[in-house]
């Protein structure tokens, strides 16, 4: 029963955050992050009463109190982002609320440039990668985790099929005409390809798809009170796929047991289960409760984001460098996984609890998330042309993942990418900018010339 209660208690809070932003974009950072907290604070608790899970995690002492005291957290998160709501809609700047371009010339040529350097710095960085790693490493389906394990210490080459994703997504929102968004639409088609049939690693995929969606959306003016049903159906249809990917790449016979288990008509098969224990929105949760089962509230008191700001230092520069929370949660809880290159991943809201103790840790690590999420949307709201405006759709599936991972890690994915994008960005006013203008002076000095002959 309490299970119950707490289900509903955040999802009203969260339908309060979503009637704050009723006149946004559906796929506004803040509006993602509330309905996953929501998601994952909700769909284990709820499905877990109707089938057993079934899942590699250790569940044991899962009871009710354990799964309780996990979603009184998440409650202080939804909290945590409502709250933020609020003051931002107390304090917020007169922004128009549609999305107008002023297209010159020099943002046509800055967004082909930026581009195109993004695109030959991503696939050589990544080329790169696939060289040290080695291709039959990174398609093998015998050893998943291999590729993580040959690939450690050459994060900064892998980043570079990211980067080749912004690059994608930069020609489809920015001015670069309709021949190259063409050429990139079908670049990003080759990889979503590769990441799928290829490398089976489907964030890729799905950082690219979701990012287009958030294009789309902005781009047709969508807001939330305008979303259809089909929209959500189209949404639940593409994170059943996810989840059927997942089950046939780590069991590629479970359908066929699931199908036979409904000809013998069972109701509910027990494979479900693996759909339950293996999901996305369950991970974060088993993770959460693994942490209360095993540490005390409070016990880092603040130490890990200090910590972890020395831990995203490439391990290239510094090999012995200290573990991130994910890592070091994997190799005390799941030994032989970690050793094998596997992770598990980690829990935004598990560190602020580890942090800051039960409720307020996890209420102030979701504030500070989405206080820096306001910032960067009302930013590219105010300079739609401008960098923030370009990179926002890449940061959707970021902060989408967030509650995956750790805070600072969350960060570092976003803040490498976007580093790069604007070295990139600034060098076309070091070069581009100024040859376009040398031309300009060039043409209207001949101009002169002429009129005075």
């Amino acid at each position: 029963m309490l299970t119950l209660i707490y289900s509903v208690l955040i999802w009203a809070v969260t339908g309060l955050t979503l009637a704050l932003h009723w006149r946004k974009s559906p796929m506004h950072l803040v509006v993602l992050i509330a309905l996953m907290i929501a998601i994952v604070g909700t769909f284990y608790p709820l499905t877990s009463v109707i089938v057993e899970p079934i899942t590699w995690r250790n569940l044991s002492g899962f009871d009710e109190t354990l799964i309780n005291e996990v979603q009184l957290n998440y409650l202080a998160a939804a909290l945590g982002i409502f709250m933020v709501a609020i003051v931002a809609n107390v304090v917020s700047t007169s922004v128009s609320a549609t999305w107008h371009r002023n297209v010159t010339t020099n943002v046509r040529l800055r967004d082909r440039y930026t581009v195109v350097v993004l695109f030959i710095a991503g696939t050589a960085l990544y080329g790169i990668y696939v060289m040290q790693v080695g291709l039959d490493t990174l398609i093998s389906r015998e050893n998943f985790a291999a590729k993580y394990a040959e690939g450690a210490g050459f994060g900064a080459f892998a980043l570079g099929l990211n980067i080749a994703i912004l690059s994608c997504v930069w020609a489809e929102g920015g001015k670069v005409g309709r021949k190259m968004r063409l050429l990139f639409r079908t670049v990003g088609f080759v990889i979503v390809v590769w990441s799928i049939a290829g490398i089976a690693v489907r964030s890729y995929a799905a950082t690219l798809l979701i990012a287009y969606l958030y294009l789309y959306c902005r781009s047709s003016n969508i807001r939330l009170h305008q979303v259809k049903p089909s929209l959500i159906l189209a949404l639940g249809v593409i994170w059943i796929l996810a989840e059927v990917f997942s089950m046939l790449r780590s069991n590629p016979d479970v359908l066929v047991a699931m199908a036979l288990a409904m000809q013998q008509g069972s109701a509910i098969p027990p494979e479900i289960g693996a759909v339950v224990g293996g999901s996305e929105f369950s991970h974060p949760f088993i993770t959460f409760g693994e942490v209360i089962r095993d540490r005390s509230a409070g016990d880092l008191a603040g130490a890990s984001y200090i910590r972890e700001l020395i831990a995203v230092v490439p391990q290239r520069i510094w090999p012995e460098r200290p573990d991130t929370l994910a890592q070091e949660f994997a190799r005390m809880s799941y030994t032989e996984f970690a050793l094998r290159g596997g992770g598990t991943g980690f829990s935004l809201l598990a560190e602020g609890w580890l942090n800051f103790g039960t409720f307020t840790g996890p209420f102030l690590a979701a504030a500070v998330l989405v206080s820096l999420l306001v910032i960067l949307e009302k930013r590219g709201r105010a300079n739609p042309d401008g960098p923030i405006a370009r990179l926002l759709p890449v940061y959707a599936l970021p902060v989408v993942m967030a509650e995956r991972s750790s805070l600072i890690v969350s960060l570092k994915q976003v803040a490498a990418i976007s580093i790069v994008a604007l070295v990139v960005f600034a060098t076309y006013w070091l070069v581009a900018s100024p040859a376009s203008t040398l031309r300009g002076r060039q043409a209207m000095r001949q101009r002169l010339i002429g009129t005075q002959n």
